[in-house]
C-alpha cells in the first residue's frame, strides 16, 4: 500500500449502506460507525439500502459527485469505503480517489479474494447476452483497477487473516491489514431460553433435517427458529414438521428486521451454521470472507456448531465452537453435537463463556478502535 503523508485526520467521511437494509454489512457498517467514531468527527455518505442499486451507472455517478463535494469541504479527512458484493458504485468511486493522490482512502475488503464482485458488472452489462463482456472486461481492466486500488489507496482492511492470505495469492505482493469483525455490546437477557436458532439463509432440507432430528429426541422446552429460506424449502420445511409432530416447537421467523433478528440472537443458546455441501474452498470467492451471524453468535454468549471454515476460522477456535464436517458424515456429527450440548449444562455453560471471552477480547468497538489506530 501506498503512505501518504502522516498529516493528522480531521475525521472520517464514511460511505456505507445502513440499516435497514437486506444486506448485512450494513448491519456491520451500523457497529463500525461507533468505532469510527470514537477515533474522530465522522460523516456518512449513505448509499442505498438494496445492494443492486450500487451496480448502477447513474449510482456511480450520484456518489461521485457526493464525494467531490464532501471534500471540498473537508479535505483532510480519510474516506472509508465499505467494499461488498457488486458494490460497484464504492468501488469505481474509491479508484478515483486513488488516482487523484490527494485523498486518503481506506476501505474495507468484505468477500476476500474479491474486491468488487465483478468490475464491470453493472446493471447494464449483467443481463442475458452480456454477461459474457463484463466478465471479460471484469478480468482484464477490472483486475488492473483492483491492483490499482490495493496498492494507491492508504490502507486496505480484512476482517481475518485469511482474507488477506486470499487477497495476497490473487494479486501477489499486497499487504492488506487485518482488523476484527466488530459487533455492538448485545442487550443480553438475564437468562437465556433453550432455544436453537439457524440463522438465514437457508436453502434445502439437507441442511436443516440433523438439527429437527436432534430437536426430535430433546427434552420438550427446547425450541428452534430458523431464519429466512426460499419459498419451496418453506413449504417442504412445514410440512415436515407438522407429519413429526415438530410444528409447536418450530418457528420460520423468515425475513427479520435487524432488531428482531439481534433480539434472536440474544435469546438462543446455541447457533447452527451449517450447509450440507460445505463453504467456500480456498481461491474461491468469499473464502475470506467472515460470517456476521456467527460472530453475532460469539458476542451474543452463544454455543455454535457450524461447519463454516471460511475467515472465521481463528474465531471460532478461540470461542470453542464445535466444528463438524460436510455431507452425511457432517450430519452425524451435527446430530451428536447438539445432543451434547442439550443434555450437558456444564458443556453449554462453557461454550458460552469461551465466547463471552473472546469477543470481549476481540470484537467490542473498543478491541477494534484500537487495532484500527494500531494498523
Amino acid at each position: 500500500m501506498t503512505t501518504l503523508s502522516a498529516r493528522p485526520a480531521t475525521g472520517f467521511l464514511y460511505v456505507t449502506r445502513l440499516p435497514p437494509s437486506p444486506s448485512g454489512v450494513a448491519l456491520y457498517a451500523q457497529d463500525f460507525l461507533e468505532v469510527l467514531r470514537s477515533l474522530g468527527p465522522t460523516r456518512v455518505v449513505i448509499m442505498p439500502a438494496r445492494p443492486e442499486r450500487s451496480q448502477r451507472l447513474t449510482e456511480f455517478f450520484r456518489l461521485w459527485g457526493r464525494l467531490r463535494r464532501a471534500i471540498r469541504e473537508r479535505p483532510d479527512d480519510i474516506v472509508f469505503l465499505e467494499l461488498a458484493g457488486r458494490g460497484l458504485a464504492e468501488f469505481w468511486g474509491a479508484v478515483l480517489l486513488g488516482r487523484s493522490g490527494s485523498t486518503r482512502v481506506w476501505f474495507t475488503i468484505h468477500d476476500a479474494p474479491e474486491i468488487s464482485g465483478g468490475a464491470f458488472f453493472f446493471s447494464l452489462l449483467d443481463r442475458k447476452g452480456f454477461r459474457r463482456i463484463a466478465d471479460v472486461l471484469s478480468r482484464t481492466v477490472g483486475r488492473r483497477a483492483e491492483r490499482f486500488l490495493l496498492r494507491h489507496g492508504e490502507k486496505a482492511f480484512t476482517l481475518s487473516e485469511t482474507g488477506a492470505q486470499e487477497i495476497r495469492r490473487r494479486f501477489g505482493d499486497v499487504r492488506p491489514r487485518t482488523v476484527a469483525h466488530v459487533v455492538s455490546h448485545p442487550a443480553l437477557p438475564l437468562e437465556k431460553r433453550p432455544y436453537i436458532f439457524l440463522p438465514g439463509y437457508a436453502s434445502g432440507m439437507a441442511n436443516i433435517a440433523p438439527v429437527l432430528d436432534a430437536l426430535d429426541t430433546a427434552p420438550l422446552e427446547w425450541e428452534l427458529g430458523i431464519g429466512a429460506l426460499d419459498e419451496r424449502t418453506a413449504r417442504e420445511l412445514r410440512s415436515t414438521v407438522v407429519r413429526r409432530g415438530l410444528d409447536s416447537r418450530v418457528r420460520l421467523l423468515g425475513f427479520q428486521s435487524e432488531q428482531e433478528l439481534l433480539d434472536t440472537f440474544a435469546q438462543a443458546s446455541i447457533v447452527v451454521r451449517w450447509r450440507a455441501e460445505g463453504w467456500a474452498k480456498p481461491a474461491m470467492p468469499q473464502h475470506g470472507a467472515v460470517s456476521g451471524p456467527l460472530m453475532r453468535a460469539i458476542a451474543n454468549r452463544c454455543a455454535i456448531v457450524t461447519n463454516d471454515n471460511r475467515g472465521s476460522v481463528a474465531c471460532l477456535r478461540d470461542a470453542a465452537a464445535i466444528r463438524v464436517g460436510d455431507g452425511e458424515t457432517g450430519a452425524h456429527e451435527l446430530r451428536s453435537a447438539l445432543s451434547r450440548l442439550i443434555t450437558d449444562d456444564r458443556l453449554l455453560g462453557e461454550s458460552a463463556e469461551a465466547s463471552r471471552r473472546h469477543y470481549e477480547r476481540e470484537h467490542t468497538p473498543l478491541a477494534v478502535a484500537h487495532q484500527l489506530e494500531s494498523s
